[in-house]
């Protein structure tokens, strides 16, 4: 039994946190480092209010439920695509085992893959159940049993090779057709075909954690400084998508650099599709106004916003950076960020963030080289 598991982990498990390891390990040093002190409260204080305000609001725990979804979306996706493998063919000898078998060792492994929400998990229920949320505890318990348990009759079915099973690749609609020009169109088009579900995961963490803390703002408790933390994190989780546009402008796009185009227009369209892509931000910081977001504070989140992605953006012509590399580089431009709002000093930030981020683009545009390419 020790073995069949042991094959299970190194061909599904490992690879899997091999893959998307930097990226847990950045959002839950946020959530439980990155938040410590904002207000002179530890991270104990902190962990305390967040569970609170999710377990005794409806709308907030939905959100963070279809976030879970999504990622259990995500997990799916890569075991069926890892089945379907070559190299582990072999996996189909598992079918020779009972039902029984095949459904509890499919099931350890979901459970070894959904290990990121369960240990937050108990976070959850540790302070729900001292706070007696106990019916808000229930859903929270019967959501992630079938997040656990629902996912393994896909896996039963899509581990038999002659089975068909659908991928859960969704097809992208191209609605900028007629509205932008070529080159950010097939941008564009990219993100809506192939990343949509990280893309749409994204948006929901930055705006609903922007609109469900913000909307606690009131004109004799006004607080700038909490929301604008979590909207600066929600930004540089845009990071994955950045990286992976790169990455298919690179393998699928180079002949665009030899192209007669002038600096001024390849600018203008690497800016258009990074604004693109924030809309649901702009739209959100805008629906806060005037009640729970000053005018000036809504469009000074709006700028940081835009002049932080173009940075991490210009950031990926300097050096073809892995993701892991990629990562590690935004974690230092969330430091920066994280002094910067402690002093209430963002206004003088952004602006050096634009002319960087132009300086960097025009640069290292004609100077960048995929390892490949050295």
């Amino acid at each position: 039994m020790f073995n069949r598991i042991n094959i299970l982990f190194q061909s599904l498990v490992k690879p899997f946190y091999k893959e998307n390891a930097t990226v847990i390990f950045l959002v839950y040093m946020f959530f439980l480092l990155g938040v410590g002190h904002l207000d002179g409260e530890g991270i104990y204080e902190m962990q305390i209010k967040l569970v609170t305000a999710l377990l005794n609001s409806t709308s907030f725990l939905l959100i963070v439920f279809f976030c879970w979804l999504l990622y259990v979306r995500k997990v799916a996706a890569f075991v069926h695509s890892w089945f379907k493998k070559p190299e582990l063919a072999f996996l189909s000898i598992f079918n020779s085992l009972g039902v029984v078998q095949r459904f509890f060792l499919l099931l350890l492994i979901q459970v070894c893959l959904l290990l990121p929400i369960l240990i937050y998990l108990t976070v959850i229920f540790g302070i729900g159940l001292y706070h007696h949320f106990y019916t808000s505890l229930i859903y929270v318990a019967v959501y992630i049993c079938l997040l656990c348990i629902v996912p393994v009759f896909y896996y039963l079915f899509s581990l038999n090779p002659l089975n068909k099973v659908p991928s859960f690749a969704w097809k992208g609609i191209d609605i900028s057709a007629g509205l932008l020009p070529a080159y950010p169109r097939i941008l564009v088009r990219f993100v809506a075909a192939r990343q949509k579900v990280i893309w749409l995961g994204i948006k929901i963490i930055t705006c609903g954690l922007l609109y469900g803390i913000a909307r606690n703002n009131t004109l004799s408790e006004y607080d700038v400084a909490f929301p604008c933390m979590f909207f600066v994190f929600g930004i540089l989780t845009n990071a994955i998508i950045i990286h992976r546009i790169r990455a298919f402008e690179e393998s699928n796009l180079s002949f665009y650099r030899g192209l007669p185009v002038s600096m001024k227009r390849r600018w203008g369209y690497f800016a258009l599709v990074y604004f693109i892509l924030l809309i649901p931000e702009f739209i959100t910081a805008a629906l806060l106004t005037p009640v729970h977001l000053h005018y000036a504070d809504a469009l000074n989140f709006a700028l940081l916003g835009y002049s932080l992605t173009l940075m991490m953006a210009s950031i990926t012509y300097l050096a073809d950076f892995t993701m892991k590399g990629f990562l590690l580089r935004i974690l230092l431009l969330f430091s920066i960020q994280y002094s910067f709002i402690i002093k209430n000093t963002l206004i003088y930030l952004y602006p050096s963030y634009f002319v960087l981020a132009f300086l960097f683009y025009c640069f290292a545009y004609y100077r960048f080289e995929t390892i490949a390419e050295k």
